[in-house]
């Protein structure tokens, strides 16, 4: 059982009402649950899974696993890569266990920033001239970090880059109801969450007359679509190539999504 709070009081109110109905022990701190590693810092706790990492390099990789440098679009990587794991070629190998040794130093930031979700979406326009379609993103943060991210490949062929951001910004909308809805916890009514966008034409659409689930969502109140330069979209990374986003976004993306620990485990030595 983990107890979570941000009253010592209380935590221990709760941990001697436990103790006088139930036969438990106090462990402590918690330092893995659920497979996940907690690490804390002075202003923020780290989440990570460097220990599950570790296991699978060990198993299916029997080379040099110290980390490496690699880009932050691991995401954009893994989707592109994951269509070759069935018969994976040498080199092909070598990319999958290069970005399992880069995200074994991985980890989300969790620190003292005002409890306010943010959403961001972003799609390309026939990323797979093989089968002309497009990938799309979308990212949720909470804070200062990251709670819910995805990159995938659309089902359907867009027939135009606007139609592509609008199909990605309905995505993005779907996964903010269903997450609304599925906290129980969440306190009701939630205020009105902002959804940015570096598409003005995707922008129009979802606030047009035409019926669809996004402005539904906009005329009860629930979010709203906010244009974001697409040098501060943050999910760039999880639709492009690493060549097509500029540096400094890649720097502020990485502010956000998952990414080194603070404190570095010891013995790792870095490779390039």
């Amino acid at each position: 059982m983990l107890i979570i709070g941000g009253d010592d009081k209380m935590i221990r109110s709760t941990k001697d009402m436990l103790k006088s109905k139930f036969d438990m022990k106090d462990m402590g701190l918690s330092y893995v649950i659920l497979g996940i590693k907690i690490t804390r810092t002075q202003n923020s706790l780290v989440l990570s899974q460097t220990h599950y990492v570790d296991k699978i390099l060990e198993k299916f990789y029997k080379g040099d696993t110290s980390i490496t440098k690699t880009p932050s679009d691991t995401t954009y990587a893994v989707s592109k890569l994951s269509k070759y794991t069935s018969n994976a070629s040498v080199e092909y190998w070598r990319s999958i266990t290069r970005l399992l040794r880069y995200t074994r130093e991985c980890g989300l930031h969790y620190g003292r920033y005002p409890t306010v979700i943010k959403g961001y979406s972003d799609a390309n326009w026939i990323s797979d001239i093989k089968d002309s379609r497009s990938t799309s993103g979308y990212v949720f943060t909470l804070g200062s970090a990251t709670i819910s991210w995805k990159s995938s490949k659309k089902t359907i062929i867009a027939r135009s880059t606007m139609e592509s951001e609008f199909i990605a910004l309905d995505k993005c909308g779907e996964k903010l109801r269903q997450f609304v809805e599925d906290v129980p916890k969440w306190p009701k009514p939630v205020t009105v969450i902002c959804i940015h966008c570096d598409s003005q034409s995707k922008i129009g659409r979802a606030q047009s007359t035409i019926r669809n689930m996004i402005r539904q969502l906009i005329s009860i109140g629930v979010i709203s679509i906010d244009y974001v330069k697409p040098k501060d979209n943050i999910v760039d990374p999880l639709t492009k190539n690493e060549w097509d986003i500029s540096p400094e976004l890649i720097i502020h993306a990485k502010e956000t999504l998952p990414r080194r620990l603070e404190i570095p485990r010891s013995g790792f030595k870095r490779t390039t």
